[in-house]
């Protein structure tokens, strides 16, 4: 005898309970896949974003806000270096670039951050024809009165803007805006996949020019004080951090070293995405372990309520044994019950939370500018797998229970 018929014509009698009930475990299959993805998408992202960030160097301090602030914009009030850190890495020979980091400006709600082309020309992979200043390797098109913007800044090359003291917001004051300094846009860069792709991004120079009405350099139209002394100068020509390039592996340790002497402080980005990571990966643990334990109570509660549904057939499935039916037919009918819930949860599960993992990442995008590539790994696939299989086992018990029912107490039941 055939089961799967009768089963089907069960399943369509109680279609909208057992619907509930698929939908309520593929909620929280959903919730578990959603994670997994979304966990790992940042880190492809935050990697991707950190890659062209050999070494940073920083005033002593946080290495965790250092490298947040530096590779992930994240505003903060790092301590200043000291000119001379720039100077000495400029003529160090082991170096590639040293480029200068500045953030704490803002425009037209957007961050805008003073650095050298040197870098942009690493972090898109175009390389910029330049002038030379002390930033180094300024573009010819990006003067000191004139930004490139990233890929994801809705405004036009072209348009004129004026910068405001402090962290992007679109809220203007007045009295904090620099406003004797208009800058115009000369161009857009390509995508980075990073921050970076939602900045107004200007030479170091304007950084410098726009906090100081004397600030002493020719190329800049300003009104120049001769009573300001080159000690001045150096005061003003402060960065919060350096972006270095060393030219060899060997450089790149020689570097950390020699700059983490308690003044300043040197790091790796890696050395500290894998402290966060091993503490977001503690606690995406913990919630993964309770979302485990909230499908398995999920799952407990789909079994006890199918196995009520199957308890109240009982007469029925009685009239099957005693018109010959053997218990191993109705063993399988209510198994494929069982099963068709569990395993069909797990199924819709699986798009489910690809989608809820695709929308909290363009959300997450948006907001920080990384980018999120959501897909479905072989850790997920071999973790439904072996949920799948969980359920055919977990179907096994109410199987096992309508199966042993006693005959005659179902029929004068």
């Amino acid at each position: 005898m055939n089961p799967f018929p009768l089963a089907l014509a069960e399943l369509r009698q109680h279609a909208l309970s057992y619907l509930l009930m698929v939908g309520l475990v593929g909620l929280a299959v959903a919730t578990g896949i959603g994670l997994s993805v979304y966990q790992q998408a940042f880190r492809q992202g935050a990697n991707q974003a950190a890659a062209p960030f050999d070494l940073i160097i920083g005033a002593a301090g946080s290495e965790t806000q250092l490298v947040l602030t530096t590779v992930y914009l994240q505003p903060a009030a790092l301590t200043l270096l000291p000119t001379q850190v720039l100077d000495s890495l400029a003529k160090d020979p082991g170096v590639v670039y040293a480029a200068p980091v500045a953030l704490g400006d803002s425009a037209e709600g957007y961050p805008v951050v003073g650095t050298s082309a040197a870098l942009l020309s690493s972090l898109t992979g175009k390389q910029l024809t330049c002038m030379q200043t002390v930033s180094s390797d300024a573009c010819s098109s990006w003067t000191t009165n004139s930004a490139v913007i990233g890929a994801n800044v809705a405004l036009e090359v072209g348009h004129t803007f004026v910068v405001s003291h402090g962290f992007a917001s679109r809220t203007v004051i007045p009295e904090l805006q620099h406003g004797n300094f208009p800058i115009k846009i000369s161009q857009k860069l390509p995508a980075t996949g990073s921050p970076w792709d939602k900045a107004i991004l200007v030479p170091i120079e304007t950084i410098w020019a726009m906090h100081t009405p004397y600030f002493a350099d020719p190329r800049i139209k300003l009104p120049i004080d001769p009573r300001v002394t080159e000690e001045r100068l150096q005061m003003l020509k402060r960065v919060p951090a350096l972006v270095v390039k060393p030219r060899t592996l060997a450089d790149a340790y020689r570097l950390r070293q020699q700059y983490r002497d308690g003044r300043t402080v040197a790091v790796f980005p890696a050395e500290v995405l894998m402290k966060l990571y091993q503490t977001v990966g503690n606690a995406a643990d913990l919630i993964s372990g309770l979302i485990t334990l909230m499908l398995l109570i999920v799952m407990l509660t789909v079994l006890l309520s199918i196995t009520i549904l199957l308890m109240a057939k009982r007469p029925f499935l009685a009239v099957l044994r005693a018109l010959g039916a053997p218990a191993g037919f109705i063993f399988l009918l209510t198994w494929i019950q069982v099963v068709a819930v569990l395993v069909g949860g797990v199924l819709i599960g699986l798009p489910f939370g690809w989608l809820l993992a695709v929308l909290f990442g363009q959300w997450f995008e948006s907001v920080s500018g990384l980018t999120m590539h959501a897909a479905i790994g072989v850790q997920d696939l071999m973790w439904l797998a072996a949920l799948a299989l969980s359920s055919l086992l977990l179907a096994l018990l109410p199987a096992v229970l309508i199966y042993r029912m006693p005959l005659e107490k179902a029929l004068k039941s």
